[in-house]
């Protein structure tokens, strides 16, 4: 019919759609269940967004150089997988970051995405995703000033669960709508900026503060490489700007001059954590422990300043240092290859001079988010946004790129499928965890079928083990599935201390202590210095009769965790069960003291 409009092509949309679900959505996507779904969620939605970039038209490509440094990366990383301890769970990715071979493989498709919808010119799918994440950035905004308010007392963490992600990822929006600003002064834009200041002042993150620090002064040497280059005052302002907000925030004060004593213990927590993260470099070298295996690896470990002063109840999953993450996953190899990978982008990038804005925000972007990760963990809320823009930044023109004809779009299936999978499963099985765990009468037998959704998943059995326990202790159930679902699944993780002390509880509650003290020494070999196995193994000893051998053991955790009420309080029990009722009130007094 004449004077109807044409109907636009699909593979453009797809573009839009792909900048709009990594730009917007991903930073939003959250989880209100009562157990931890927020990174299963967030994956699903970077698979979401990927793929659609993925299937859309070429705008460029990855540069061959890029392409083969790449694959060399990921060959590296699952190398190491497949010569861990534990092969297929490396390959897969465990609970709660799903590190694996399928979410490493992600970051590089992000990159491919990323010059694949933007190319090397200022394009409207490059466009629309700064529109996104200023989008992202206003709501962020508005919900972290919302939890300041209601919530003093607590930590800043958006919708991103983490004040530490939280952080990262207002560096990267930072970077992306500052350079922006400098090409168009759009008010979406410049709102979505001022968002991300708030919520960047708000998370408490040092190791973003530094990060952005960072970032802000780079912008006064890039400057001189860009085609649009901002005013020096306008740069020295918004830094100001973010000190002036960070400073006038209690909170703030609290965390630069580290006044309070949680502000004061991150600090010497984190230099305890990578001195042993260094000692467990240097015990594995080539090839690290494998990936998803830090937290079982790093017990061996741990010394005696660190059981007094962080303890065993928030068990690391990561080294929180970049270059440690890598060595500690996959060795030199890893580090090696991944250092090339960043070499040859570099080399790429600075070829590029005269820089466009975006190219100039990519470069940003990375040099903060990699500033903040010295202090803190990945995450792909801020690794896919940033890969994204670094992507787009070396992108050849589409004639340009290696030819692979329909091996590609195989590759991306065969990943979409294996991620849609494994995180498509994930958020499933915490639905069924949440639902059952909430139930009116909660079922310790349905608690644990939920396993079964993931049956090759033991950080879901242990979660939902414990979950039975918790019961038990409650006095409203037996111990009795947790001890037969936990036993399958400490012979699948034999080195997993965390299992060995959910069994070691399901067997005491069951009625079973001297099966108790066998497992619970096992993970004292582990993590000789874990307090908690100590206590749980005491109480195993002491349930057995064996009273010596359970005072033993509180006494050394005693010793070890000075500051502790725990272990007091389990010995003024286990003296007045003795009738050693001097000895229970000499035990009671340190344990008030200690409270």
């Amino acid at each position: 019919m004449a004077g109807r409009p044409k109907r636009q092509p699909l593979t453009p949309r797809l573009a839009v759609a792909a900048a709009v679900v990594i730009g917007g959505v991903l930073p939003l996507a959250t989880s209100f269940s009562p157990t931890d779904s927020t990174m299963a969620a967030w994956l699903l939605v970077a698979t979401i967004g990927l793929v659609l970039g993925s299937l859309a038209a070429a705008r460029g490509a990855l540069p061959r150089q890029v392409s083969y440094a790449l694959l060399a990366a990921l060959a590296a990383f699952a190398v190491a997988c497949a010569l861990s301890a534990t092969p297929l769970l490396s390959f897969l990715g465990r609970y709660p970051r799903f590190d694996g071979l399928v979410a490493v493989a992600g970051y590089g498709l992000a990159l491919s995405v990323g010059a694949r919808i933007f190319g090397p010119t200022l394009s409207a799918p490059s466009r629309i995703f700064a529109d996104s994440m200023a989008v992202a950035a206003i709501v962020t905004a508005v919900v972290s000033a919302v939890q300041a308010i209601v919530r003093p007392d607590e930590r800043v963490i958006g919708l991103l669960g983490n004040s530490s992600i939280l952080g990262a990822w207002c560096v990267a929006a930072l970077s992306i709508l500052g350079w922006r600003l400098v090409a168009e002064r759009r008010v979406l834009w410049l709102v979505g900026f001022a968002g991300a200041v708030i919520s960047l002042a708000l998370s408490a993150s040092r190791a973003a503060w530094a990060g952005a620090a960072v970032a802000l002064l780079a912008v006064l040497i890039l400057r001189r490489f860009t085609e649009q280059a901002p005013r020096w005052w306008i740069v020295a302002t918004a830094l100001a700007g973010l000190a002036a907000v960070i400073f006038l925030l209690p909170s703030g004060q609290a965390r630069l001059v580290g006044s309070t004593p949680f502000a004061s213990a991150t600090i010497g927590g984190r230099l305890l954590l990578w001195g042993d993260s260094l000692s467990l470099v240097a015990a594995h070298p080539i090839l690290g422990v494998g990936p998803s295996r830090f937290v079982d690896a790093l017990g061996l470990f741990h010394t005696t300043q660190w059981a007094a002063a962080v303890g065993p109840y928030a068990p690391p999953d990561s080294p929180h240092n970049l270059e440690l993450q890598l060595l500690a996953s996959t060795g030199w190899l890893g580090l090696v290859a991944v250092a090339a990978l960043v070499g040859v982008i570099g080399w790429t990038m600075w070829r590029r001079r005269p820089w466009s804005v975006a190219q100039a925000a990519a470069v940003t972007a990375a040099l903060g988010v990699a500033v903040t990760y010295q202090f803190s963990y990945t995450d792909p809320v801020t690794l896919i946004v940033v890969l994204l823009a670094v992507g787009g930044a070396v992108a050849d023109p589409p004639g340009d790129r290696p030819r692979l004809g329909r091996v590609w779009p195989v590759l991306v299936l065969a990943w979409l499928a294996a991620a849609g999978y494994l995180y498509g499963s994930a958020l499933l099985a915490e639905a069924r965890l949440s639902a059952a765990v909430t139930a009116a009468q909660p079922d310790p037998a349905a608690i644990a079928d939920v396993a079964a959704t993931r049956s090759w998943d033991p950080d879901l059995a242990v979660r939902a083990g414990r979950a039975i326990n918790q019961l038990a202790e409650q006095g409203g159930s037996d111990a009795a599935p947790a001890v037969a679902l936990l036993s399958r699944t400490c012979d699948q993780v034999p080195d997993s201390t965390e299992c060995l002390q959910a069994l070691g509880d399901a067997l005491t509650l069951g009625g079973d202590p001297r099966s108790a003290v066998g497992a619970l020494q096992r993970a004292l070999t582990l993590d000789p210095m874990n307090v908690d196995t100590l206590l749980k193994l005491g109480i195993a000893q002491a349930e057995s009769d064996d009273a010596s051998a359970a005072e033993q053991s509180f006494r050394r955790a005693a010793q070890l965790r000075p500051s502790a009420a725990e272990p007091w309080d389990d010995l003024t029990a286990l003296f007045r069960r003795q009738g050693r009722e001097q000895d229970a009130a000499d035990a009671q007094r340190q344990a008030d003291s200690r409270r």
